[in-house]
């Protein structure tokens, strides 16, 4: 049999390599196929000028069919690391839902997938259905919806519920209230679980102040709390036996040495027993959680802004951290060293909340007092995406666990739904 290879580029701008009549047509991803066609397209122009019988070029496209991953690493030196995954964002608002009757203060996704959490200037801890908000508007539905129908359960929780957290397994919730009174404010955290209807108290602030921020540790046996009246507190979730010989919750309560200034921000490491936390003036600190509580430990180089620190988050693999301040910048942290590894302004606004991706991604998603939120690459400084569904500041930013979704909320009372449509970034082979 005689064999002439031949190339052939479609009007698609994908690749074709039909050799011999047992080989399958050899193609691009999709993902890949539109920033690489012209790269390929010039390559393979250039080795067309070579005679088809050229031995050379027999070799190399022999190899290429041979070895499939060959033909992806030639387009490779044009492709990000981004695009090879398969999971570029296309942002599409889902629903919006007026959820409250005072500003959306903090949202959070449940991990088992299921219903997620808000808390609002009406001093109500609501939980929704994520599930059947899921359906109906794969359905269609109107403009402005009855949220009554996806309202799960909801809660008083004072005048003001200022943060929330769940555990990764989804068994238990922190939350955050405060009451106003006088020239302060009355402040108290809660913990909500499966098996008790009556919430945990955790402890409550100084009379006059308020817990702004708390974080569940991964592992679910600690809480981290920070307060106005420049106080962070750690509460360790143990179990006794009680007098009556039934298991009882035995919280253990540490403070934090050294806090300068108000709290307005905490995260747990996610491997790690490390703690960071920022605040007021633009400190960041970190801190090791052992038996005794909480030890100060100081990197190499101090991680801070030029003024308050709004929010801060661990990336999925713990290697970086996040932060968001007053000075309008996204800033980027090595946790080893404190260094700054990257700076950004993508918006000429003040940041207000942000939340990472929970999977590879180099994603952050943050609210601003411009009624805007942003899908940053945090790597970058790309924006990826850019909401403007709210008409005032967007004070409360979640992703779901497995990062297809995505939710804000702000002082218009409105929780807005989106889908990030991801695709998926797995391919199988071909047989």
């Amino acid at each position: 049999m005689r064999v002439l290879p031949f190339i052939h580029i479609t009007s698609e701008n994908h690749l074709q390599l039909p050799l011999l009549y047992s080989l399958k047509q050899i193609m691009l991803p999709n993902k890949i196929q539109s920033r690489t066609s012209l790269n390929a397209r010039s390559v393979f122009e250039t080795l067309t000028k070579f005679p088809l019988y050229h031995p050379t070029l027999i070799s190399v496209l022999l190899v290429i069919c041979r070895f499939r991953f060959l033909l992806v690493l030639l387009a490779a030196c044009t492709i990000n690391h981004e695009e090879l995954r398969g999971d570029d964002p296309n942002v599409s608002l889902m629903v919006s839902m007026k959820a409250h009757r005072g500003g959306v203060e903090s949202i959070a996704f449940n991990p088992n997938g299921t219903s997620f959490c808000s808390g609002g200037r009406d001093g109500q801890l609501v939980w929704w259905n994520f599930g059947a908000i899921q359906r109906d508007c794969q359905r269609g539905i109107p403009p402005n919806p009855n949220v009554a129908i996806w309202e799960m359960d909801r809660v008083g929780l004072g005048d003001r519920v200022l943060a929330l957290d769940f555990d990764p397994q989804g068994n238990a919730l922190a939350a955050s209230g405060a009451t106003h009174w006088g020239n302060g404010f009355g402040a108290s955290a809660k913990l909500f679980t499966k098996i008790r209807k009556e919430p945990y108290g955790l402890g409550s602030a100084s009379a006059t102040w308020s817990y702004s921020c708390l974080s569940l540790s991964r592992d679910g046996n600690f809480v981290a709390m920070g307060a106005l009246n420049s106080e962070l507190k750690l509460v360790r979730l143990g179990s006794k036996l009680g007098a009556k010989g039934g298991i009882v919750k035995d919280f253990i309560n540490f403070t934090a040495p050294g806090i300068p200034s108000e709290v307005y921000a905490v995260d747990f490491h996610p491997t790690k027993p490390l703690l960071a936390v920022g605040g007021k003036g633009g400190w960041i600190r970190f801190y090791r959680i052992d038996d005794r509580g909480l030890t100060f430990n100081p990197l190499a180089q101090e991680a801070s802004h030029s003024a308050s620190v709004r929010s801060l988050s661990f990336t999925a693999n713990g290697k970086l951290l996040v932060s968001a301040g007053d000075d309008g910048k996204i800033c980027v942290f090595d946790t080893l060293t404190g260094a700054t590894l990257n700076t950004w302004a993508p918006v000429d606004a003040k940041p207000r909340e942000l939340a990472l991706h929970p999977k590879d991604n180099p994603w952050a998603l943050v609210g601003y007092n411009d009624n805007s939120s942003i899908l940053l690459n945090f790597e970058s400084g790309q924006i990826l995406s850019k909401q403007t569904d709210h008409t005032e500041s967007v004070e409360a930013v979640a992703f779901s666990l497995d990062g297809n979704f995505a939710a804000t909320g702000g002082l218009d009372h409105a929780i807005n739904l989106y889908d990030l449509g991801i695709k998926p970034a797995a391919r199988k082979r071909r047989k």
